[in-house]
C-alpha cells in the first residue's frame, strides 16, 4: 500500500500538520517527528491527528523518539516506530492488547439507569417527628447560647503585660597580645596585628663645637731651572712645578724667565706653593718634576727647603656631634611619624607605639662635609617608620567572645553597649609581641522569654499572675498588668490573647 511520509519541522502544530496530511492521496500517512525540539506531545493533539487521518481513509503512523509521544499513540493505539526502514517494511496493524481491550469495552453490558423518583426519596428522607417537638427545639437553642457563652469567655478576655527586666553591668580585665602572624582572633587574648608604614623627613642644625686646622699661608721657594739642550728655553709665569708620587705638592713661578742655551746652564725664579697650609713647607730638593713640555728640556730643582706655609683653627663640628645630631633627629622625626601614623589608622583602632620601629634611611646629608670648616652643623634626613595597629573590629570580637564566655545564666547581652578602656601602655614582652591590659565592660539584662511568661499566667487570677511573675522573672520593678475588660476576674485561657512588653533597654 502506498504511504505518504510527512516531514514535521520543529515549528509545526496541529493546524500546519492536518494541513499536511489533507495533501495526501495514500492509504496510509507517516509523520515522522524532528530530531530536536518537542512538538505535537499532548494527548489532545495526537487524539485530533487520529480522527483527521480517520476523516480521510487513512492509516497513521508516527515515527518519532519523544517518550510522551510514544506514550500517548501506544494508548490511543497508533503505530510507532523508531524509523522509517522499519516503518515502510511494517504492516501497521493494532497491537493485539488494544484490540482485546476495544472488544471487552464493546461486550461489556450497560448498567440500567436509576429510578429518579427512588433517588429523590433517597436524597430527603421524612424528618422524625420528635426533632419538632418545642421542648426539644428549647434544649438545642439553650445549648448553643451556653456554647456561644463559654467560646466568649475563653476568646473575649485579653491582657497587656509589661516588664522592665533587671540590668547589670557586666566587666572584664584581660590582658592582650598582638601577634602580626595571626589572621583571627583567639579568646586566648591574642589578637592580630597590622604593620603600616610612613615616610618623615626633617632638619636640624647646632652651633659646631671642635676645632680644625685649615690651610692659611702659601709656602714659597727658590726653583733653579737647569737646560738640557742647546737653546735658549723660556720659562714662562704659572708654570708648574711638583714633587713626584701620587699626592704631589705642587708650586707655579711666580714670574717668567729665560735659561741660556747651552746644556748645564742655570736660572733661579722663585715659587710659591699653589695650596696654602703646611702641607707647602717642603724640604730642599723636594721638587724635581715639570709639568708640560718643558720637562724634557729642562730639570728642576729647589735648592732651599720651602717655607712660609701655615694653617690656622677654624670651628668645625666633631664626629661625636654628628653622632648626636643623628640621634636627636631621628628621635623627633619617630615622634612625627607616630602622629603620621595615628592619623592613618580608623577610629577606634589602636596603635601599639612600643612596636614603631625605624625600617630605612632613605637620606642623610651633613653640611658641612666630613673635616670640613663651618660654625654651624646642619643634617638632612628621610626616614621610613613602620609600626603595628589593632583594629577596633578585632578588639570588639576578643572583647565580645570573652564576655559571651562569662555571661551569667539567664541574662542576654544589650546591643550597643561594649566599651573597651585601655588599663596600661602597650610593652614589648620576652616573647616579642605588645602587651598591654584592656578593660571591656557592658550592659546585660535577664532574658525574658515571651511564652514562658504566658505560661505562667493564662487562666490565673491577676493576683496569682502578678505574684508568678515576681517570683519566676528576675525584674528591676514591679510588673504591670491590664486586663481588657478590667472587670474580668481572670487571665485569658488563649495564649495569643495575652501581649507581652519588655521596656526598653535603658542602662
Amino acid at each position: 500500500m502506498k504511504t505518504q511520509i510527512i516531514r514535521l519541522e520543529t515549528h509545526d502544530d496541529f493546524i500546519s500538520a492536518r494541513d499536511k496530511m489533507g495533501w495526501s492521496k495514500a492509504g496510509r500517512i507517516l509523520l515522522v517527528w524532528p530530531e530536536r525540539g518537542r512538538i505535537l506531545n499532548r494527548e489532545v493533539d495526537l487524539v485530533l491527528l487520529k480522527r483527521h487521518s480517520t476523516s480521510l481513509g487513512a492509516q497513521l503512523a508516527f515515527v518519532t523518539r519523544d517518550a510522551d509521544v510514544r506514550y500517548y499513540a501506544h494508548q490511543l493505539a497508533i503505530p510507532i516506530y523508531k524509523n522509517l526502514l522499519h516503518a515502510q517494511r511494517s504492516h501497521w496493524r493494532v497491537d493485539r492488547v488494544h484490540r482485546r481491550q476495544s472488544s471487552l469495552r464493546r461486550r461489556i453490558p450497560r448498567k440500567p439507569r436509576p429510578d429518579i423518583n427512588t433517588q429523590r426519596a433517597l436524597a430527603h428522607p421524612a424528618i422524625p417527628s420528635w426533632q419538632n417537638s418545642t421542648l426539644f427545639r428549647l434544649g438545642i437553642f439553650t445549648l448553643g447560647v451556653l456554647a456561644l457563652l463559654s467560646i466568649a469567655a475563653v476568646i473575649f478576655p485579653s491582657a497587656e503585660i509589661t516588664l522592665s527586666p533587671e540590668i547589670q553591668t557586666q566587666q572584664i580585665d584581660l590582658e592582650v597580645r598582638a601577634n602580626p602572624i595571626l589572621d583571627s582572633v583567639n579568646l586566648a587574648g591574642i589578637v592580630p596585628a597590622t604593620p603600616i608604614k610612613t615616610t618623615v623627613n626633617g632638619r636640624k642644625s647646632i652651633p659646631s663645637t671642635g676645632t680644625t686646622r685649615i690651610p692659611d699661608q702659601f709656602a714659597s721657594t727658590s726653583l733653579q731651572f737647569t737646560n738640557l739642550t742647546n737653546e735658549r728655553i723660556k720659562i714662562l709665569q704659572n708654570t708648574v712645578v711638583r714633587t713626584a708620587g701620587e699626592n704631589p705638592v705642587r708650586f707655579s713661578t711666580v714670574r717668567q724667565g729665560e735659561v741660556p742655551a747651552g746644556p748645564g746652564q742655570t736660572i733661579t725664579i722663585l715659587a710659591q706653593a699653589i695650596e696654602p697650609g703646611e702641607r707647602g713647607n717642603l724640604p730642599a730638593k723636594s721638587l724635581s718634576i715639570i709639568e708640560g713640555l718643558l720637562g724634557t728640556q729642562l730639570a728642576v730643582t729647589n735648592l732651599n727647603q720651602a717655607s712660609g706655609g701655615a694653617n690656622r683653627s677654624a670651628p668645625a663640628p666633631t664626629a661625636n656631634q654628628k653622632r648626636g645630631l643623628l640621634e636627636q633627629l631621628t628621635a623627633k622625626l619617630g615622634e612625627t611619624a607616630l602622629t603620621e601614623l595615628e592619623n592613618q589608622i580608623d577610629q577606634g583602632d589602636l596603635l601599639l607605639p612600643a612596636t614603631i620601629t625605624l625600617t630605612q634611611v632613605l637620606g642623610a646629608k651633613f653640611d658641612p662635609a666630613e673635616n670640613q670648616p663651618a660654625d654651624t652643623l646642619n643634617l638632612d634626613l628621610n626616614l621610613e617608620f613602620q609600626a603595628l595597629f589593632v583594629s577596633a573590629r578585632d578588639l570588639h570580637a576578643l572583647a565580645s567572645g570573652v564576655l559571651d564566655a562569662n555571661l551569667p545564666p539567664g541574662f542576654v547581652a544589650i546591643p550597643d553597649t561594649l566599651s573597651i578602656q585601655q588599663v596600661s601602655e602597650p610593652v614589648i614582652g620576652e616573647d616579642g609581641l605588645a602587651h598591654w591590659q584592656i578593660r571591656s565592660k557592658r550592659q546585660i539584662r535577664a532574658d525574658i522569654q515571651q511564652s514562658k511568661v504566658i505560661g505562667v499566667v493564662l487562666g490565673a487570677s491577676p493576683a496569682q499572675a502578678y505574684q508568678r511573675l515576681v517570683d519566676t522573672l528576675a525584674l528591676d520593678a514591679s510588673p504591670s498588668l491590664r486586663l481588657r475588660p478590667n472587670w474580668w476576674p481572670r487571665m485569658p485561657y488563649l495564649p495569643f490573647r495575652v501581649s507581652v512588653l519588655v521596656a526598653p533597654n535603658n542602662p
